[in-house]
């Protein structure tokens, strides 16, 4: 369908010295210095351009054509695959090559934690997969990361010295226990009490330094200091030759418990108040920071690709890939965010991380679709078997092996409208003859060509 197309990613490099490249998508292609020629084999020099697209899963490989079957000694085969990518480079509008016997060392992100997938060769021409004689390895690349930057800020610490500690509920006092009276001075006093008046301090029964005779000493300093224990303190008398401190408690008495509790309600509210203003500024200021971040890295990115010739209608369907890159590897808790797999290419073309798919309980029928009104769409079509990230393409009415569990997505196009179905493989019923077709019902995409690969991704939850 023109216009819907797998996005492709364009990046320069300077053909005499080489590079390596990285990909929106995760690849990374290193190319050796002095090592690409044109048609004729003359050495290529100055600026080259490399065009990447990555096939992540049956989608991309339904909408871009290419054929998943396999064969291999007459027999049929579908190939699943793990990972694809096709490398082109270009200068000047002419398509450049890889010189003889130089080698392009490629790392592609893998969707599967699996070892038994190989290394195959696509022929357009002929739409059809040769296979490589190495193996992709599997390895767990070592990347660095950075830690976005986080940002604590707290109501307390940015409105009011009461932060250092979370406020004491009011204790009325026990008649039965020592209390100590006396004037702390304000700046002596720890944040969290100096709203409250006529605080008194009831000693604790585990106190060990109170002595009656120190109330006869002539003290020159009080102050209250925190414990690591809440609600408890230590009550410090001081003068130039000695120190005591006290394990209490601040506790009230009569009509000032009564007040204290008053003020202990509204404070919470006050403070409750000036923590939802600071959240609520603390995400206006992150999401403004984060909507700049991206305007950013978007103009940078738009900036590159213009420089590049690349479609810059490419930058969101490459997005919407990469979102489903990013889930397709978090599904499974084995699967690495820095899993790859590594081979080294002797040209430009289309490669494929594969292995054969062997499915046994299978029927094979003639295919039809149908639109909403029942009307056949006579268009071929592609099955989309998105657990074991295959494809298949078939002719209208042609016979084709439909395996009777899993999920299918059906895709089809007739006169320029787009055409997707979901199906639930398990509930398909053999038909009873050969005469007969297994059928699936239509829904047209209602989006224009330019965003229709989103809006399948979206339908697909994919």
């Amino acid at each position: 369908m023109a216009g819907l197309e797998v996005p492709r990613e364009i990046l320069s490099f300077n053909a005499d010295s080489g590079a390596t490249l990285n990909f929106t998508l995760g690849a990374e292609v290193q190319i050796p210095a002095a090592a690409i020629v044109d048609a004729k084999g003359n050495k290529i020099s100055g600026s080259v351009k490399v065009h990447c697209t990555q096939y992540l899963d049956a989608l991309d490989f339904a909408i871009a054509g290419i054929n998943m079957n396999y064969d291999s000694a007459g027999t049929q085969y579908m190939l699943q695959s793990d990972g694809m990518l096709q490398l082109r480079a270009f200068q000047n509008g002419s398509e450049v090559f890889l010189k003889e016997g130089a080698r392009l060392s490629v790392s592609l992100p893998a969707l599967s934690s699996a070892k038994d997938f190989n290394l195959y060769t696509y022929d357009s021409l002929n739409q059809t997969w040769a296979i490589e004689g190495t193996r992709p390895s599997l390895e767990e690349q070592v990347r660095l990361r950075v830690e976005p930057a986080t940002d604590s800020l707290s109501a307390f610490e940015a409105f009011d010295s009461i932060a250092a500690a979370s406020l004491p509920k009011p204790k009325r006092a026990n008649p039965d226990r020592l209390k100590i009276e006396v004037e702390v001075p304000e700046e002596a006093k720890v944040a969290e009490l100096r709203i409250f008046d006529n605080t008194k301090f009831e000693l604790l029964e585990e106190d060990t330094v109170y002595r009656e005779v120190h109330a006869l000493v002539n003290w020159d300093w009080a102050e209250v200091r925190r414990t690591r224990r809440k609600g408890i303190f230590k009550l410090v008398f001081s003068n130039s030759q000695r120190e005591v401190a006290y394990l209490v408690r601040p506790v009230y008495e009569g009509q000032d418990y009564e007040t204290a509790l008053l003020t202990y309600e509204r404070e919470k509210q006050r403070l409750k108040k000036l923590r939802q203003e600071e959240l609520a500024a603390l995400e206006k200021a992150m999401a403004e920071r984060e909507a700049e971040r991206l305007r950013l890295a978007m103009a940078k990115r738009v900036a590159r690709a213009d420089a590049n010739g690349q479609n810059l209608a490419d930058l969101k369907t490459l997005d919407a890939q990469k979102k489903a890159l990013n889930r397709i590897r978090l599904t499974d808790i084995n699967k690495q965010s820095s899993l790859v797999r590594n081979f080294r290419l002797n040209e430009f073309g289309t490669f494929n991380c594969d292995k054969i798919w062997r499915e046994t309980n299978q029927i094979i029928a003639p295919i039809a679709v149908r639109n909403r009104d029942g009307d056949t769409l006579y268009s071929p079509l592609s099955l989309l078997f998105m657990e074991q990230n295959t494809s298949l393409a078939v002719g209208p009415g042609r016979l084709c092996p439909v395996p009777l569990s899993g999920e299918a997505f059906v895709l089809t196009v007739e006169f320029s409208k787009l055409y997707y179905s979901k199906v639930d493989l398990s509930g398909i019923k053999p038909p009873e003859s050969g005469s007969k077709t297994v059928s699936f019902q239509m829904t047209e995409i209602d989006a224009p060509v330019g965003e229709a690969y989103q809006k399948l991704r979206s339908l697909m939850n994919i």
